[in-house]
């Protein structure tokens, strides 16, 4: 949809998701903690908004089939709002049902099935793409979509909130947005060691990847081999972050989530070292191994260091921001350093493509390992827990 310099609208799609991802948990996680419908806090929100969701996917379909990109980033950024909504309820639902001493297993169990849909939505829109199917794919995506929100909806035994419930005061729930770190500075660490690991994350993959890939490694086809590596990484990252979940329940959390992001970072500057898509899938594969123990791990040391158990929706929301905020900033980095080092128009597939200079991902590689490694030395400053 916009083949010269794809870099110049890049950060479109980064700033209108994460900006629904960084305002609509704070709205829908202590909504959902006040809800007394009779199926319970978290369903009304999964129910709703995955047919809200399936509207908007609709109109993303018909932006594509006319060929407006503006119409379609406009449904783009409207899919972000049910869909966090739903996000911010379901968030909840861990800490709601789940005992401390078993929350590594969980998230290490949630952490399995999101990466194992990311394989299969990679996977599946990669196949329908390059055949051209991309209204059996809109239609694909809404179905599985809703299908998955109404059976976590409908599957997960929750209790309804009974008695009185105090009113939402605006103000002062905006003053409590604001966690003090001084008062639980445990938070604090982990929020922004969260929000440095995710910015580093933000600044190496989806459209950085498959360019490098194009523009470094020389691939025929980007869009299939970025999407293998990627697959390959989150098989291992499966298994990866179901046993180091569980493993970070008898050991400590600490110690997984430090060592994982300097492996992440570690395997960043590899990237910068490989000459050839063998190599780029072995430095993938260790990509993977540590990031699964990262995302399941962090997650459980999020839940860990809340500062209010009973309003859990809202302090996940305020952690979910350390994942969203990154991904603003990242999307516009990457716009504005592939778009300064410009390389030649260059014959792809029967299409002319934009090539992007090397020292443009030596500064985006370089950047993100440097926030891996900071992200894992700075765990350190968590006292709380182990």
């Amino acid at each position: 949809m916009h083949p010269i310099n794809p870099a110049q609208v890049l950060w479109v799609p980064g700033v209108i998701g994460g900006l629904a991802a960084l305002v609509i948990p704070l709205v829908g996680g202590p909504l959902s903690d006040r809800c007394t419908a009779k199926m319970g806090r978290r369903k009304p929100f999964l129910i709703y908004g995955s047919v809200a969701s399936c509207l908007c996917l609709l109109l993303m379909a018909w932006a594509f089939a006319a060929n407006n990109l503006w119409l379609y980033f406009f449904a783009m950024f409207l899919l972000q709002i049910p869909t966090n909504f739903a996000l911010a309820a379901y968030s909840g639902i861990i800490p709601d049902v789940v005992p401390m001493n078993q929350r590594g297993a969980a998230s290490g169990s949630m952490a399995l099935l999101g990466i194992v849909g990311t394989m299969a939505g990679l996977f599946t829109s990669a196949q329908l793409v390059e055949r051209n199917m991309h209204g059996v794919l809109f239609l694909t995506l809404g179905s599985v979509y809703s299908i998955s929100c109404l059976f976590s909806a409908f599957g997960v035994r929750e209790n309804r909130l009974r008695g009185p419930v105090p009113k939402l005061n605006l103000g002062k729930y905006i003053r409590s947005l604001w966690i003090d770190p001084k008062k639980y500075p445990d938070f604090a660490w982990v929020w922004i060691t969260r929000a440095l690991v995710m910015m580093g994350f933000y600044l190496i993959t989806g459209a950085t990847l498959q360019f490098y890939f194009q523009d470094v490694l020389g691939s025929q086809k980007p869009v299939a081999d970025s999407t293998g590596l990627a697959i390959l990484a989150f098989t291992i990252a499966a298994i990866s972050g179901v046993i180091g979940g569980r493993f970070s329940d008898q050991h400590g959390r600490k110690p997984f989530v430090i060592v994982a992001s300097i492996g992440i970072g570690a395997t960043a500057i590899a990237f910068l070292l490989c000459r050839n898509l063998s190599q780029a899938y072995i430095v993938g594969a260790f990509f993977g191994l540590a990031y699964g123990i990262y995302t399941s791990v962090d997650w459980a040391l999020g839940a860990d260091v809340m500062p209010d158990k009973s309003s859990a929706a809202k302090d996940m929301a305020v952690w979910h921001i350390a994942q969203a905020l990154p991904q603003q900033i990242a999307s516009i980095v990457v716009s504005v350093v592939l778009s300064n080092f410009l390389g030649p128009m260059v014959e792809l597939n029967g299409m002319d493509t934009q090539k992007y200079t090397l020292p443009a991902y030596i500064i985006l590689f370089v950047s993100a390992a440097i926030c891996f490694f900071l992200g894992g030395l700075l765990v350190r400053n968590v006292r709380g827990v182990a």
